[in-house]
């Protein structure tokens, strides 16, 4: 009797948690970038744009950070976003790994300062009405990959702590743990050369229990990541649960690890029944699932969903992409640029600029400001065939003579002639050119055109033409009167 209460209860929660899906979750990426990268951030829109995280941490500013997080969470409460799944604390240590941008960076206490104020401008000092609350990730610490592969993927599953530096990477959480942050996720990697068992963290039992509620008596939502339990597909691919270390047990067998281990939440998985089985068979216990329940609805509670669930359309389109907000995430994302290097800075005088999202009066302090990119490239230059020094290029078409001295203009001997100054014969064309009038055609960039009159097919020129006196005098073979040095 006890275990069909426990089941119409879990149905009821289920039934209720998705009924306020749409108030209580958002994506594992950013609504607030300037870029779209799929899987990791999510152009703005209509929303204000702001630097990424590793742009914030750029700056270093917390007051900065906090302004940031109080704008977002009032155009996230505007639409109905009652949970962030972030911030991501992980400490980037191993330069490699992919998903560093969305750090504050390998600095343990940079990051710790940073996130105070981040779920401080999400959260309030409190969670309450007019809070978004922060999914923090990724415990107990993203990063140290092994060769900067990504635990996404099997082959980059294991996370290793070169020094012996687990300990350091906990340190943001401990700041995230002080600021009150309400939920947290652990990452797909497992741990490895640690004293911890070498499983996925949403199955390791010594962290989530022992480290987390235990160490750091933390008592709300652990939430794991996307697909832990049941293979999945994205952008149309299979893709794999990402079961590290315990690939060999059935999807009933994940759930009850992960649920043995601490885990309050399933991320990304439709599969209610195997809980429901679990309880059924007597394999969990119907208190353990009591527990979770509990904090799920506690949360919802504490935010007032079951209060006032709904939004106002006009408040929406008021509070998104208010003029404020935009100006200031503009001013952010500015003082977030970071040089470097400094390579070109400060420009020559006179230098031709192209500029793409800058305003071209404040550029054209600094340069000549010009239409297109390519009226920015310096002139073109070829190496001459006597001094193997550069030349600039002109555009002037040598005129007819019998001196060799126009080969200078000309590319080097190594190189193929680009043919006569007229007509463009070459030895190894057959072309032949009635030309009539002096050969002024001004030259393309990729040599002179053929004469402007016509140009016929003809059989290959004589035998004057491959003779060292033809070579030597530069006598084009056709009919037209230009000279012109050939290759050697």
């Amino acid at each position: 009797m006890r275990a069909d209460v426990t089941v119409v209860r879990i149905l009821t929660v289920i039934a209720v948690l998705s009924k306020h899906a749409e108030h209580d979750a958002t994506t594992d990426t950013y609504l607030d970038s300037f870029s779209s990268n799929p899987g990791a951030a999510i152009m703005a829109g209509a929303f204000s744009q702001w630097p990424e995280t590793t742009g914030l941490a750029a700056i270093g500013d917390e007051a900065l950070v906090e302004k940031f997080a109080d704008i977002a969470r009032q155009e996230y409460l505007a639409v109905g976003i009652r949970v962030a799944l972030h911030p991501q604390i992980d400490l980037a240590t191993e330069p490699r790994w992919a998903r560093a941008n969305a750090t504050f960076g390998e600095d343990a206490e940079l990051t710790s300062r940073l996130v105070k104020a981040y779920i401080r401008g999400f959260q309030g000092v409190r969670l309450g009405k007019d809070s978004v609350a922060c999914m923090t990730k990724h415990f107990p610490g993203g990063g140290p990959q092994k060769d900067g592969e990504d635990p996404h993927f099997a082959y980059g599953r294991e996370q290793v702590y070169p020094g012996d530096n687990f300990d350091y990477h906990l340190k943001p959480f401990e700041a995230a743990f002080e600021a009150g942050t309400s939920q947290i996720m652990p990452y797909y990697g497992m741990p490895f050369g640690t004293k911890y068992e070498e499983v996925g963290f949403g199955f390791n039992k010594d962290v989530i229990t022992g480290l987390l509620r235990e160490r750091y008596g933390f008592d709300g939502i652990v939430c794991t990541d996307r697909g832990l339990l049941t293979d999945d597909v994205i952008m149309g691919q299979q893709v794999p649960a990402r079961a590290w270390g315990v690939e060999h047990l059935t999807p009933l067998e994940r759930a009850k690890k992960a649920l043995d281990a601490g885990i309050d939440q399933f991320g990304g998985e439709a599969c209610p029944e195997l809980v429901v089985e679990l309880v059924r068979s007597g394999q969990v216990v119907e208190e353990r699932i009591d527990v979770s329940v509990r904090r799920l609805l506690r949360e919802k509670f504490v935010l007032g969903l079951f209060d006032d669930p709904f939004v106002d359309p006009d408040r929406a389109e008021e509070i998104v992409g208010r003029a404020d907000s935009v100006q200031a995430g503009i001013e952010a994302q500015s003082a977030s640029l970071t040089l470097l290097k400094n390579g070109p800075l400060p420009l020559a005088e006179g230098i031709r600029v192209y500029v793409e999202g800058v305003d071209t009066e404040t550029a054209a302090g600094y340069g000549t400001v010009v239409a297109t990119p390519e009226r920015s490239w310096p002139p073109r230059r070829r190496r001459t065939s006597r001094s193997y020094g550069w030349r600039r290029r002109t555009n002037r078409v040598p005129e007819p003579s019998s001196r060799s001295s126009t080969r200078a203009a000309w590319p080097s001997p190594r190189r193929r002639s680009p043919g006569c100054a007229c007509c463009r014969a070459r030895p190894t064309r057959s072309w032949a050119c009635t030309w009539s009038g002096p050969p002024s055609s001004p030259r393309s960039p990729r040599g002179p055109p053929p004469c402007s009159v016509t140009s016929a097919r003809t059989t290959r020129p004589s035998s004057t033409w491959s003779s060292d006196a033809g070579r030597r005098s530069g006598a084009c073979p056709t009919s037209c009167p230009a000279r012109w040095p050939l290759s050697r």
